[in-house]
């Protein structure tokens, strides 16, 4: 009888343990780069179903540079136009739920940038521009 109490005891506290992930640690490897959860934290959640999705967009940016396919300014500005047309950054936001804002604020926040000053007119920052500035 006591060694159910004891599995019980032990299920139990493997049950309440969190998951949660050190920014720093490394949660996968992709062509030799070490991918840290600070790496997908600042587009996504840790969890399976979004790191499969982060790696899938870096093998597809990998895959590009090796192809030798860029995208221009004017093609990423066409579209955005396509998703909002005409819309400034602080319109396009007005159509996020609750969730997805808080979502985005806490990513501005791990990146040390203001939401609100990312909305205000002016050139949207490219993703090479906010991991050089989170890593100054």
């Amino acid at each position: 009888m006591r060694i159910i109490y004891v599995i019980l005891a032990c299920l139990l506290l493997g049950a309440c343990q969190t998951s949660a992930v050190e920014n720093d640690q490394v949660i996968a490897v992709l062509n030799e780069e070490e991918i840290r959860a600070s790496d997908i934290l600042t587009l996504y959640q840790v969890e399976k179903p979004y790191i499969e999705m982060y790696l899938k967009e870096e093998i597809l940016i990998q895959e590009a540079h090796k192809l030798g396919i860029t995208i221009s300014e004017d093609e990423i500005e066409e579209a955005k136009q396509m998703l909002f047309p005409g819309a400034t950054i602080s319109e396009q936001l007005e159509f996020l739920s609750e969730e997805s804002l808080e979502f985005y604020q806490t990513q501005a926040n791990q990146l040390g940038l203001n939401l609100k000053s990312i909305m205000k007119p002016g050139p949207i920052p490219t993703i090479e521009e906010i991991y050089t500035h989170k890593n100054t």
